[in-house]
């Protein structure tokens, strides 16, 4: 099971993998919102790893263990980076699968494509993330270009 340190490693990876994308190419919007989110997703593992040394296999387990509003919720964060994680995840989905989930979760026939829009919106999520971590627990993330 990957540590702390291990998570934010792999972290920096996708963040320079994310960066390449983006000076190489103005298309594949797709792949840089999925490169966005699994940044993402390391550097939350990185933080359940630290606070409650537990992996989770689902988003949904992870989603709970973090939700600010749930009282049984184990690794809690505020508000704001909670719902720019669930906001990420909404938009890789929307990346990976051509979807758009309503409040309720119903999905619509045709396809949603992720143009550069949505991407500026992931990157601003993600950086909402690397903001949060980065001044909870005194780390330092490569730069998101």
């Amino acid at each position: 099971m990957p540590n702390f340190e291990e998570h934010n490693i792999q972290a920096d990876k996708n963040i320079s993998f994310l960066n390449l994308l983006q000076t190489s190419t103005d298309i594949y919007f797709d792949w840089k919102v999925t490169a966005a989110f699994y940044t993402s997703v390391h550097i939350i593992n990185a933080h359940l790893a630290k606070t409650i040394d537990k992996h989770y296999q689902r988003h949904r387990d992870v989603e709970e263990a973090l939700n600010p509003y749930n009282q049984l919720s184990v690794s809690k964060i505020d508000e704001e980076t909670y719902l720019s994680y669930k906001r990420l995840h909404n938009l890789s989905r929307r990346s990976r699968y051509l979807i758009h989930e309503d409040a309720k979760n119903r999905q619509e026939e045709r396809p949603h494509y992720i143009s550069e829009n949505h991407f500026k919106k992931a990157k601003n999520r993600l950086q909402e993330i690397i903001n949060y971590f980065e001044n909870r627990y005194e780390v330092k993330y490569e730069t998101v270009k």
